[in-house]
């Protein structure tokens, strides 16, 4: 095989997902919300309109008062290479920079298991197992759009340790695990956990299969250089970790319960997915693999030689499987409130390992059918024919009996028997070594490309953008107005919002800060129990409905900045007046509204604040004292206030936002955003990577010596 053209191979279901779809969005064939759009689109939106105004934001406006966009996992603000979306019209840069990523993902798993030994095909076809895994698509069409980066980078990871065993010695590969551990984490710190520990593990098992007979001497070097790993991805992801480190504690997820933590676990009835496809279900529980890769696990697990090679993957499959299963899993609950894993809420997320086992295990049983004739008895294929009739007869059941087949069920017993046929034609050498690996293949691109467009749809940008167009011609600010809107049905997006310079009371992030939650709480009269991504929380899971029986308070949301509200369902409360109803939507104004400044006098009168320049980092005022001047938008630590030029202290307002005390007089007041916690991170991340360039300058001039 020409190596100018296997490349190309792994180009194929990449192009595959760009053709189809394009400029669109994608969203769940069964499902009407997106992540990427709800959370991710406006954030990009947000980075890209400042980042043209030549700012670098470092606080968002957009919703709840406010927050700490640089300590925002979701902000894509610390992972450069996700910034090339921004060059291009959303959602076409999103699509473009999850291709890339995809043939990241089979190139970086490709050059891995080529390392370890396996010939073209066999490492192209694993490659192509894990770019194309129906959980990967099914998170991206979920719009868990930096998660699906994250893991897309995965193997590179493993490649990297590979590479530091190989050139021992050498001062830039001894850190390059780190380093790329770094760059997943950067991408999506979510992520960076799992792939921690299956690199840790990989990396032990890798110490002790070189070393028949290990001294502690030589363990404890192994142990120092993965304490130099994490040191490494210490100061490289310095940036995202500081000031999450400082916003985590201040936040309603830091008091996430043990069932909260384990809340989105693998159901053990959602096994049987491990071979028949879901076809388009819930991406958390998505477990398909493939035909093809179910029935070479079948045949590792029947052929004693194999099964001895790959032990270690067989044993991230099983584990991996067992830890998705969250809640029934004995000590999961205890491990899930470990530092650094009480934030991570879906357990079944370690599915993405189940799904990498199975690419790698994948490529080992090809090369040995490749390598070796089978001659065991029984054979191996004699124990796949259960799993290939089981599905089929399903499906033949259903035709004859409810005049009907169940999809998922023929689905998988076509693409078992045609899997099941490959691997006998290839134990048999019924066909040639060549012809069989390029038949693998193919069965490969042709089920995985088939089951990812199963498990998406796609939107025209103006099917997203187009139902909220007559709405904003009600609420949408005029040029210099600067105010909330609220809405306790979720009827004004975030997406929407970010396109007209409005920001929102109400929204969904999975960081909110416990002082202003509070506040929110007694302004919208929704009560709030429990950790919920969105604000308000809907319980019953019908933001048209959930919350009709509360009634908000018209002087708080006031107080919030709230110049309009809108509601799926009408609201009878002092304060609001009704305007009129577009789309279905109810639209009141606020009567109790004030501007996003004002001075309150101590006799309690209002007065108002001049806003003379507002951005991401930045707020100027000018206000008449005395009194308190008191800024709608949140107390956060960074936050720093100057009157006059004098810096002053900024006292909490009604326990959540900013407010300063004025004397007598025309003042100049200014907030500014400089968090500590970020400029450490930059300046520690800065210093790491300049040290890595220069441990690759001086690697560079010794191997040229050497050469001389």
């Amino acid at each position: 095989m020409k190596k100018s053209w296997k490349y190309l191979i792994l180009l194929v279901i990449p192009l595959a997902f760009l053709v189809y779809l394009r400029g669109d969005f994608a969203f769940p064939v069964r499902g009407d919300y997106s992540d990427l759009v709800i959370s991710h689109l406006p954030n990009a939106e947000f980075l890209r309109r400042n980042l043209l105004d030549g700012e670098l934001p470092l606080w968002s406006p957009l919703l709840f008062g406010g927050y700490p966009f640089a300590a925002n996992p979701l902000s894509g603000l610390h992972y450069p290479p996700g910034w090339l979306a921004l060059l291009f019209p959303l959602p076409l840069g999103f699509n473009l920079v999850t291709a890339l990523h995809m043939i990241l993902a089979g190139l970086g798993m490709y050059l891995f298991l080529r390392q370890n030994g396996l010939s073209d095909w066999p490492a192209l076809t694993a490659g192509v197992v894990f770019q194309a895994m129906p959980k990967l698509m099914a998170h991206f069409a979920a719009g868990h759009l930096t998660l699906t980066y994250a893991v897309c980078l995965t193997p590179w990871v493993l490649w990297a340790e590979f590479k530091r065993i190989e050139h021992r010695g050498s001062m830039i590969w001894t850190i390059a695990p780190g380093i790329a551990l770094a760059l997943l984490a950067l991408a999506d710190i979510r992520w960076a956990p799992y792939a921690a520990i299956l690199w840790l593990f990989y990396s032990l098992r890798e110490f002790f299969r070189q070393r028949s007979s290990p001294k502690a001497r030589k363990f404890i070097v192994w142990l120092g250089g993965a304490i130099l790993q994490g040191l490494v991805v210490g100061v490289l992801t310095a940036p995202l970790w500081l000031p999450l480190l400082e916003l985590v504690p201040l936040t309603t997820r830091a008091e996430m319960t043990a069932g909260e933590r384990v809340g989105i676990s693998l159901p053990a009835a959602n096994l049987l997915g491990v071979f028949v496809p879901s076809m388009g279900s819930y991406a958390e529980w998505e477990l398909y693999a493939g035909a093809l890769p179910w029935l070479v696990l079948i045949f590792t697990l029947a052929v004693p030689d194999l099964r001895r090679r790959v032990w270690f993957w067989l044993a991230v499959l099983a584990l991996s499987l067992a830890a998705s299963l969250g809640e029934v899993v004995p000590g999961y609950a205890f491990i899930s409130g470990l530092p650094g894993f009480s934030l991570l809420r879906v357990p079944a997320r370690a599915l993405f390992l189940c799904g990498f086992s199975f690419a790698v295990l994948t490529g080992y049983a090809l090369e040995y059918l490749s390598q070796t004739k089978v001659e065991q008895k029984p054979e191996p294929v004699f124990f796949m024919v259960p799993f290939v009739a089981f599905p089929l007869l399903i499906a033949a059941g259903m035709g004859l009996y409810l005049g009907g087949y169940y999809e998922p069920f023929l689905w998988a017993g076509v693409a078992l028997l045609f899997g099941f046929l490959a691997i006998l034609a290839a134990e048999k050498r019924w066909l040639r070594v060549e012809i069989s690996q390029c038949v693998f293949l193919l069965l490969i691109i042709i089920e995985m490309g088939g089951m990812d467009a199963s498990i998406m749809t796609r939107k025209k940008p103006a099917d997203v953008y187009g139902p909220f167009a007559d709405l904003l011609q009600v609420v949408a600010p005029k040029s210099g107005d600067l105010y909330r809107v609220y809405s306790p049905s979720f009827s004004l997006p975030q997406y929407i919002a970010v396109q007209q310079n409005l920001d929102l009371v109400d929204g969904i992030d999975p960081m909110q800060l416990r002082s202003y939650v509070k506040l929110f709480s007694a302004a919208s009269g929704i009560p709030i129990h429990s950790y919920s991504v969105t604000l308000p929380p809907f319980t019953g899971g019908d933001p048209q409905k959930d919350n009709a029986a509360y009634s908000p308070n018209a002087k708080l949301l006031g107080v919030l900045n709230t110049k309009y509200v809108l509601s799926a369902f009408p609201l009878s409360t002092a304060g609001l007046k009704w305007v009129q109803v577009v789309n279905g939507i109810q639209v009141y104004e606020n009567s109790d509204y004030r501007e996003r400044a004002w001075v309150e006098s101590d006799s309690g009168g209002v007065r108002s604040v001049e806003i003379l320049d507002y951005t991401a980092n930045r707020v100027s005022l000018q206000a008449q004292g005395p009194g308190t001047l008191v800024l709608s938008d949140v107390v956060y630590p960074g936050w720093q206030a100057r009157v006059d030029g004098q810096s002053t202290d900024i006292q909490p307002y009604q326990g959540a936002l900013r407010s300063v005390r004025l004397n007598g007089g025309l003042h100049q007041i200014e907030f500014v955003f400089h968090p500590i916690s970020v400029y450490l991170g930059w300046g520690l991340a800065l210093t790491g990577w300049i040290m890595i360039g220069v441990l690759s300058l001086k690697q560079r001039r010794m191997n040229a010596g050497s050469r001389e």
